[in-house]
């Protein structure tokens, strides 16, 4: 293969020198001129010296750092040459084309004269060893270095044009202003440009900012595009893990497309310019926009999360000098909540989700106890295995809702129930308003015995208490409108509505149980509050009561408006697909009630008279009963079909139809307000607040089942426990969890169980049975 690259014919391979027994020691790459190739179709070939460093030297010497993404698949091979100097002589060194690209522009551009930490060539990929050492190191080398080059890849046309404009706006120096040392009124000034109101002049500072910024707007809104935004910030190097300690713990950050650099505060003035771009476009723009230009402005806004999550971090880091723990950190970047935007940031290997971001935790007991390892080899799990089990038994003896992220389905990993495999997409527990707030405290304190791990078994004994055995698993799911389009959470209010017709008929059930330890469930009133509890995992109270100020009586009263409306209609939509279901021709076929008059078989006698005597008039009276038969059978057809394609039809546009950006009156004059009210539904009430929080909740919600215990206790639960399992709390978890019996057992004391998932219970989520003499109980989780 050398002899493709005669300039390095006979070059020996470089061998590394092993760092794994200098534990604080790295190399560093000092970029050389290239080596022009002997044929002018190859590109130059990347020479470079590497030398080792010591972190702990007080006199390291300054270098910089590059972070880039591999954009290659795991089991590919390395197949771009490095020459490497080392002592007059050269070796051989082999990289991926993505580093190579980005070596060639930073040669080209000469972005720097520092050595650089690379991780793909400072880095022994062959020793696992050696990673392990390097693996925590990271950190530090990022932290320590003097600046990061990002390396967002090859330019396009809409790049070049992106980075051109960006530079120019920054010249202007307005926008560095505003975030900057006017941030403190960068919000006026913001609704000012993009929804004035004569009302509020802004005067003195805020109106000479304000004037720059509709200058600036005037000069730049025709410059740029979104389609400019989605070409950058589109780029892998975005939704990729490592990156974020890479570019956050960095004093300084350059990125780099091709040619074009910018600096951070340059990039992220960018980033505040689209919000005054995409506002001036929406008020200015007149016409329907199609489905396709809408997603690109909500794509737009999804991918600058990424970069807002940087910023975030970064200013923690440098202007805060703020770090969290390290369970923290594993949560924020490994859950999809909110601030996400339902995008679970990407990387290639299963045990970089924890080993990726340790640079940016604190080194506190849960990142010092923790083992790192490896994988040797494409499919090779058993480091992750490890990783994955060793954190969670140290961080379960910290936090019982641990349990709340091991999450269904996982993947392919060997994993205990209770242990969280984070290479899935795992959601905010349901028990929680955000990643650091649970609502409910159905487990009190965490115990004074902390849970124990059999590491050789991998199996968790924690202690709690039984609530009850599951007697009945309802049938009825909230689900998604999947009709909808795909920037719109809606909820399918048919389903809402049959869930709580079950919520009712289970919890009477369950109230005239002799031992069902709550007889108010015989109260229909009582039963409507419940539901709504169960419907949204009893969120929308706590949280109308913290955000809104809520006292509990006017959050429960709105939330029992609410829960009327919801059900008349949801009512409503099933009386819509009920009548359409009716014009179906089977439907039709066996409802007809009134059999027609040539349905009904005249007598044998007056039959064979009427042939005998008038043949005629029989014959006529045969071929009248057919013609009305025909008629009667294509009317059938041509109603029937009428029905169901308009039912058809009207979903398709609903789901297909464009945007405009005010609210403008329905095809028939009417407002949104008129046509929900002409359905029979309060329009206060269905575009209030509390309607918007609720049906968020409900929608975290979708997908679990109702189920009720041998004790009387109702809930909700995952959709794939069964009867026979149990409802336990166990000590320190914010809710219930839902086990199940896997081995043969006699008393609940002997059992091994499996973890199946959180749940909801009614009139246990704030620990009353702990002020019970309820027995606890070891549970012992394989």
């Amino acid at each position: 293969m050398l002899l493709q690259f005669p300039s390095v014919f006979g070059a020996d391979k470089y061998t590394y020198r092993t760092l794994a027994t200098r534990p604080r020691v790295f190399r560093l790459v000092k970029l050389l001129s290239p080596v022009k190739h002997l044929l002018p179709t190859f590109s130059d070939i990347v020479r470079v010296e590497i030398v080792e460093a010591d972190l702990d030297d007080t006199s390291l010497t300054q270098y910089e750092t590059l972070s880039y993404n591999w954009a290659v698949p795991p089991e590919a091979q390395p197949n771009r040459p490095v020459i490497v100097d080392t002592a007059g002589k050269r070796h051989i060194l082999w990289i991926h084309r993505p580093l190579e690209e980005a070596l060639h522009s930073i040669s080209a551009n000469r972005l720097t004269d520092f050595p650089m930490f690379i991780d793909q060539i400072c880095i022994d990929q062959s020793n696992m060893n050696e990673k392990a050492v390097l693996v925590p190191l990271m950190g530090d080398i990022y932290t320590q270095c003097r600046r990061v080059i990002i390396w967002l890849g090859t330019p396009t046309i809409l790049s070049d044009k992106f980075f051109d404009n960006v530079k120019e706006l920054n010249q202007e120096g307005v926008m560095s202003r505003l975030i900057g040392p006017n941030k403190s009124h960068w919000m006026e000034v913001y609704d000012a440009v993009t929804e004035p109101n004569p009302a509020t002049k802004l005067t003195g500072v805020k109106e000479e900012d304000q004037d720059d910024l509709l200058r600036l707007v005037s000069l730049f809104k025709d410059r740029f595009s979104h389609q400019m935004w989605i070409d950058v910030l589109q780029r892998p190097w975005f939704n990729r893990l490592w990156i974020i300690q890479e570019v956050c713990l960095a004093p300084d950050v350059t990125f780099l497309c091709g040619s074009k650099a910018l600096c951070f505060e340059c990039f992220r003035c960018s980033c505040a310019f689209f919000p005054i771009y995409n506002g001036t476009w929406m008020k200015t723009e007149t016409r329907v926009v199609s489905k396709a230009e809408f997603n690109s402005v909500t794509l737009v806004y999804e991918l600058l999360q990424s970069f807002h999550r940087i910023f975030r971090e970064r200013k923690a880091i440098h202007e805060a000098g703020q770090k969290h723990n390290y369970y923290d950190v594993v949560l924020k970047y490994n859950v999809i909540y909110r601030d996400t935007q339902g995008i679970k940031i990407g990387c290639s290997k299963p045990e970089d989700r924890l080993l990726g971001v340790m640079g940016l935790a604190d080194r506190d007991d849960v990142y010092s106890r923790l083992k790192v390892l490896c994988s040797e080899a494409e499919g090779d799990t058993r480091p992750c295995e490890h990783v994955y089990v060793d954190f969670a038994s140290i961080a379960v003896s910290q936090n019982t809702d641990l349990l709340s992220f091991s999450q269904f389905p996982k993947s392919a990993l060997n994993l205990p129930s209770w242990v969280p495999d984070w290479s899935v997409d795992l959601k905010l527990p349901h028990g929680y308003l955000s990643l650091t707030q649970p609502v409910h405290a159905a487990g009190g304190l965490m115990p004074d015995i902390p849970p124990r791990i059999d590491r050789a078994t991998r199996q968790l004994s924690i202690s709690g208490i039984v609530i009850g055995k599951i007697s009945h698993v309802g049938k009825c799911v909230i689900i998604e409108d999947i009709e909808r389009p795909l920037h719109i959470s809606q909820l399918d209010y048919t389903s809402v509505r049959r869930f709580y017709k079950e919520a009712d008929e289970i919890l009477s059930r369950a109230g005239s149980m002799a031992n069902c330890p709550f007889s108010k469930y015989l109260e229909a009133a009582y039963r409507n509050q419940v539901a709504v509890r169960l419907s949204d995992f009893g969120l929308t109270m706590r949280y109308m009561a913290d955000k809104y100020g809520y006292a509990p009586a006017v959050a429960c009263s709105e939330l029992e408006n609410i829960y009327e409306q919801v059900s008349i209609w949801g009512q409503k939509l099933i009386d819509i697909q009920e009548i359409i279901q009716s014009y179906s021709l089977p439907r039709i076929i066996k409802t007809v009630g009134i059999a027609p008059y040539y349905w009904i078989p005249s007598s044998e006698t007056d039959v064979i008279h009427l042939c005998a005597t008038d043949p005629i008039a029989a014959a006529k009276t045969w071929l009248l009963g057919l013609s009305d038969f025909v008629m009667d059978i294509i009317s059938v057809c041509i109603n029937s079909v009428r029905v169901q394609w308009t039912a058809r039809w009207l979903s398709f546009m609903r789901s297909r139809r464009g945007f405009t950006f005010d609210n403008q009156p329905s095809s028939d004059g009417s407002s949104r307000e008129e046509t929900v009210k002409r359905m029979g539904v309060d329009p206060e009430i269905v575009f209030g607040t509390g309607w918007s929080v609720y049906s968020d909740f409900m929608f975290r919600n979708a997908g679990r089942k109702l189920y009720m215990t041998e004790d009387g206790y109702v809930g909700v639960g995952p959709e794939n426990m069964k009867e026979g399992d149990f409802v336990v709390i166990l000590h320190g978890a914010t809710v219930p969890y839902v086990l199940s019996p896997e081995v043969p057992f006699r008393s609940a004391k002997d059992m091994i169980w499996a973890y199946i998932g959180e749940a909801y219970c009614d009139g246990v989520m704030e620990g009353q049975l702990l002020q019970t003499e309820r027995e606890s109980v070891v549970f012992s989780i394989q």
